[in-house]
């Protein structure tokens, strides 16, 4: 599917439902040209109970997995905002420290902002991660557990510290996982034949007008393609042109680099 992905929101949807309108009315011509002399209008009072019961069934169904991808993606993006807050805590924990430790803390920091916006975030369209952020997480923990702890006031700062910078290391886990969690390929299979079964059913219904019946055909088929385009947006939050963007990322690297402006002498 990574073409898909690679393909602009509004141009994915529209081949999705057009795909969908145009599989669904050959199929119903088809139908009708090789049982043109069956009497289906016999099946109208039967059909249409049976589909009244299988349309809501399936209905149900496509909206439960419409929500479900939804809000996974909602959870991966405000998974992604604790991310970016907490390293943003650690850049403001930073002039708190001793020189060094200070100095080691925000040399880390900055390549880690970069990292991250630069590799691991287009590696993420993949269920990819950076051994790079990895290798800098690891040492970023390493560097708050060895911050100096000499009092109650130093001993609180690393506490503090140490518990933004695992934070970190934790919301980074869950951002990667999230990346390579996707609807089942089961439950894609369960919602095609629920989408066959449903387009099947309409086959069996006789208008007078064929156009007018071809027509309402296209306008289901077209709902099922709404519904499936909108789930393959979001299947994936960190794939494609509707995604999770790492621009807060850019903005802390940006603020952590920015180099500080002097007071002019006098």
């Amino acid at each position: 599917m990574d073409w898909f992905y690679a393909l602009p929101a509004w141009l994915g949807l529209f081949l999705t439902i057009i795909t969908c309108v145009a599989i669904a009315c050959a199929g119903h011509v088809a139908v009708r040209r090789y049982f043109q002399n069956d009497d289906f209008i016999g099946h109208n009072d039967v059909a249409g109970f049976i589909v009244a019961v299988v349309g809501v069934m399936y209905a149900v169904l496509l909206a439960f997995l419409t929500v479900i991808v939804w809000e996974h993606f909602a959870q991966a993006e405000e998974r992604a905002q604790e991310e970016v807050n907490a390293a943003t805590d650690v850049w403001r924990f930073v002039p708190l420290l001793p020189a060094r430790e200070a100095g080691e803390i925000r040399d880390d920091l900055g390549r880690y902002t970069a990292v991250v916006a630069g590799d691991e975030w287009p590696k993420l369209r993949n269920g990819e991660s950076s051994a790079e952020a990895q290798r800098l997480i690891i040492r970023l923990i390493a560097d708050a557990a060895s911050a100096p702890a000499n009092g109650a006031q130093q001993s609180n700062l690393q506490n503090h510290l140490l518990d933004r910078v695992q934070v970190m290391a934790d919301l980074r886990r869950h951002r990667i996982g999230d990346s390579r969690s996707g609807i089942p390929t089961v439950l894609w299979v369960g919602l095609l034949t629920g989408a066959v079964t449903l387009i099947g059913f309409l086959y069996l219904f006789v208008v007078k007008n064929f156009t007018a019946q071809l027509l309402m055909t296209a306008a289901t088929a077209a709902m099922i393609g709404i519904s499936f385009g909108l789930i393959l947006e979001l299947d994936y939050p960190f794939r494609g042109h509707v995604s999770v963007s790492p621009e807060r990322w850019v903005a802390l690297h940006e603020e952590i680099t920015r180099p500080t402006v002097s007071a002019p002498p006098d």
